[in-house]
């Protein structure tokens, strides 16, 4: 720690513990709802991606709020498993605006750029 950081506080970030992100990912999985629209391989693929993106948030993405993230990655995964159970009553345009809105919220996840 610099006598910058000790007189003034530390401007960089701090990243949230390890223990947050697990208890983080140990919600998403035992939370049968998130995935109540796909099958078990699907939902096993599901919740590897927001597995991998939690981990990869906090290896990259200092100091935002465990619960902010894995709040974000609920809303995907909710879209994603209702799009599924839904797909054979979606005409292909309206298919396609789902997949449009899920691909939009998956792009304001930050990203190890931000």
């Amino acid at each position: 720690m610099g006598i910058f950081d000790f007189l003034f506080g530390s401007s960089s970030p701090k990243k949230p513990s390890s223990k947050a992100v697990q208890d983080a990912i140990d919600r998403l999985s035992e939370d049968e709802a998130l995935t109540s629209g796909v099958e078990d391989e699907g939902a096993k693929i599901l919740l590897q991606w927001a597995k991998e993106r939690l981990q990869h948030w906090h290896e990259y993405t200092p100091a935002q709020d465990v619960e902010t993230f894995s709040n974000q990655l609920r809303l995907i995964l909710r879209m994603g498993s209702r799009l599924t159970a839904q797909r054979q009553e979606l005409s292909e345009v309206e298919f396609l605006d789902q997949l449009i809105q899920i691909v939009d919220a998956a792009f304001s996840l930050p990203n190890e750029e931000e």
